[in-house]
């Protein structure tokens, strides 16, 4: 709006222009400051280490070595977005790797008890799923007389008549453990009639990383002021396999000073060392509103 002032013309601000322009740079002002105390005091921390050697098969994952506890040090608190939980022995991963099939062969005529029907040879360390049909292109005198053997060790037995025809299976679930071990379809007992067939195809889920591979999984994870008091104190049943990384949510895992992370574990091989691992955002506690929204 202008204005003569002494015979000068003024432009000066409207009240309405003048309480504009002040909250928009005073707003600028206070967004920037507001943003660099919201980021003052977060520290992005990686967890100290825990490990522990499994003395049973179903154990707590509670203390770094030395018997100290991952926890935040007095004053402070944590926002936890990430863990991961290893083996020393390895872990199995989601696959990747390409089915192995076999079948139908020439078949075998008059089986006897524990005959070889069928091999998918020796298969790499990991969980698979099988899905497969058994077949009789003569009629045979057993019925339900086919069985699924990784290592030698019978894991499924077939649901099938004595005549001519293909059986579709359910579709099982199986592990091969470190070192591999060979998946074959074999005759269960002596048929003096029959001709067995089949068709097997193996499909991994889960492969070994870093050496044989350990089937064990985190099934709870607790946040407590001691171990004893990890039923009282569960964080989530997880039940995720190793070398899957655990992402709690966009909140994060609140840990308070005092407290310490701890993980039960099932499942896992004596002997093996477990490792828990993190990242996790630090602040004081007197700040904690800033990951406590």
């Amino acid at each position: 709006m202008k204005q003569s002032i002494a015979g000068t013309q003024v432009d000066l601000l409207t009240a309405g222009e003048l309480s504009h322009h002040l909250h928009e740079n005073l707003g600028e002002r206070f967004h920037s400051r507001w943003e660099q105390e919201r980021l003052r005091g977060l520290k992005l921390v990686r967890l100290p280490l825990i490990s522990q050697q499994a003395g049973a098969a179903t154990f707590t994952l509670g203390e770094q070595s030395g018997g100290v506890p991952c926890g935040p040090e007095s004053g402070y608190i944590w926002r936890v977005s990430r863990l991961l939980i290893t083996s020393s022995q390895g872990y199995f991963q989601s696959g990747g790797a390409a089915s192995s099939s076999i079948g139908p062969g020439a078949g075998v005529s008059d089986p006897a008890a524990g005959a070889q029907i069928l091999t998918l040879g020796t298969l790499a360390a990991g969980v698979y799923t099988l899905q497969w049909t058994v077949s009789l292109t003569v009629a045979a005198t057993v019925a339900n007389n086919f069985a699924v053997k990784v290592g030698g060790v019978q894991v499924a037995q077939s649901i099938n008549g004595t005549a001519t025809g293909n059986y579709p299976q359910q579709t099982i679930t199986f592990t091969v453990p470190s070192g591999g071990a060979t998946v074959t379809l074999n005759a269960i007992l002596l048929d003096a009639t029959g001709t067995y067939n089949g068709q097997l195809t193996a499909t991994p889920t889960l492969v070994a990383v870093g050496g044989g591979g350990d089937s064990a999984i985190v099934s709870g994870l607790y946040c407590a002021s001691d171990q004893s008091a990890t039923q009282r104190s569960l964080v989530d049943q997880v039940g995720i396999n190793l070398g899957v990384a655990y992402m709690p949510g966009t909140r994060g895992l609140i840990v308070k000073s005092g407290e310490q992370l701890m993980a039960t574990i099932q499942g896992a091989t004596i002997g093996n060392t477990y490792e828990l691992s993190g990242i996790a955002t630090e602040v004081p506690t007197i700040m904690q509103g800033k990951v406590i929204d």
